[in-house]
Order: C-alpha cells, then sequence, then structure tokens
C-alpha cells in the first residue's frame, strides 16, 4: 500500500477529477443556475441593468473555462500517456507554460477572487464599514 501510496504521489499527469473537482462543479452549477432564475424571474433587460450581475457573470464564466480547460488537459495528458507512460511523471516545474492543466487553475484562481470580492463588499456594506472608508 505504501509502494502505491509513493507511486500515486510521484505521478502528476493524466489524473482523473478527484471526489473534491465533482463537488466544485456541482457549486458552480449551483451558481449558474441561481444566475438563470434571476434571469426568469426579472426579464434579462432588469438583468443587465445590474452591473453586479456582470461580475457574476464574469465569475461563473470562468469557472466554466476551468472546467472545460480541466477535462482538456484531462484528454491531452491520456493521450499523451498512452503513447509515452513516462510522461504521467514529469514533475510540474518541468509542464508547458501554457498547459491546460495550469490555465485552467490559474483560472480558478481568478474565478474565487471574484468570489470573494463580491462577499468582502456585501459584508462590509452590511457592517457599516464601506462608509468609513
Amino acid at each position: 500500500m505504501k509502494i502505491a501510496l509513493q507511486e500515486q504521489l510521484l505521478k502528476q499527469r493524466g489524473n482523473s477529477p478527484t471526489f473534491l473537482e465533482w463537488v466544485v462543479v456541482i457549486y458552480v452549477l449551483g451558481f449558474i443556475w441561481e444566475e438563470t432564475m434571476e434571469i426568469s424571474r426579472e426579464g434579462m433587460r432588469c438583468y443587465l441593468r445590474n452591473m453586479w450581475n456582470f461580475i457574476d457573470f464574469t465569475r461563473n464564466s470562468l469557472y466554466v473555462g476551468t472546467t472545460l480547460l480541466r477535462v482538456a488537459a484531462y484528454v491531452q495528458q491520456c493521450r499523451e500517456i498512452s503513447k509515452d507512460p513516462a510522461t504521467a511523471y514529469i514533475p510540474r516545474e518541468q509542464w508547458d507554460d501554457f498547459d491546460p492543466q495550469l490555465v485552467a487553475e490559474g483560472l480558478f484562481a481568478a474565478a474565487n477572487v471574484f468570489r470573494w470580492d463580491i462577499q468582502c463588499f456585501v459584508i462590509l456594506a452590511q457592517t457599516g464599514a464601506w462608509s468609513s472608508w
């Protein structure tokens, strides 16, 4: 078992999505559903008048882009590994700068910045701390 764990830790490419990644996909689908319901309730014109919705749309687009790039990375890496099994053990430091998995992780980080930016603003506005700035 210890050898299998060490083998898994060495393999950095071609790993299938983890349980946590599937949870994040469901989480993102919840955001998209929320925005879709808001559009159906308020109408597209009213939805587009609220500038916060542009931030929500950007956040959701980044999350969807992350998912698509992660799928593309998995497919690409599986093809590479099927041709040469040694490519599964290439350290991250030696990956191409624009490897889809690395770009997906960057998009995910940017989407989280948008998400928490909104949360911080709401908390500051509710506590009255925003007006003291």
